[in-house]
């Protein structure tokens, strides 16, 4: 079956939307208005440090349906062209499919993702680790900057 896409790319006109229904809400509403603020607001991050990650799961029809950041979307119960990296990083099932859009823009196709990030608590700093589904070279734990130009090399050199 061929991928299905949303457009699930968050503005900042969406973000301050939602700032303003927090704001009118009365008191016994702001709370899930907030929930919803929130998570728009790290959608949005995410979608612009490039990170690829399942951030949404959804039943239709009983089937389990994963969403990435970029719009992918997948049916957990169909087999899918998986792409693993050199090394185990223990992926998510959508970390591991092909077909993934371009972050920020949600536009185009990428083969090279960001697929984790973790604080490092002993240096104050946040690193990101990223692969290429087309040629497996992985960076792990590095900075964005980094991670960020890994994608941009590696899908001008292997996305063909």
């Amino acid at each position: 079956m061929p991928n299905e896409y949303v457009d699930n790319r968050v503005t900042q006109a969406d973000i301050k939307s939602r700032e303003r229904a927090i704001q009118r809400a009365p008191k016994n509403q702001k709370l899930g208005r907030w929930y919803a603020y929130r998570h728009y607001a790290q959608l949005d991050y995410e979608q612009g440090q490039g990170f690829h990650h399942r951030y949404l799961v959804g039943h239709v029809d009983g089937r389990v349906k994963e969403h990435c950041t970029c719009g992918l979307i997948i049916d957990q119960s169909e087999e899918q062209l998986l792409a693993q990296p050199r090394v185990d990083l223990q992926l998510e099932l959508v970390q591991l499919v092909r077909g993934h859009r371009n972050l920020p823009s949600c536009k185009g196709s990428t083969l090279a993702l960001i697929v984790r990030q973790r604080w490092i608590e002993e240096t104050d700093e946040r690193k990101w680790t990223a692969y290429c589904q087309e040629c497996s070279e992985v960076i792990h734990e590095v900075p964005l900057t980094l991670a960020q130009n890994f994608v941009k090399e590696h899908n001008a050199k292997c996305l063909k």
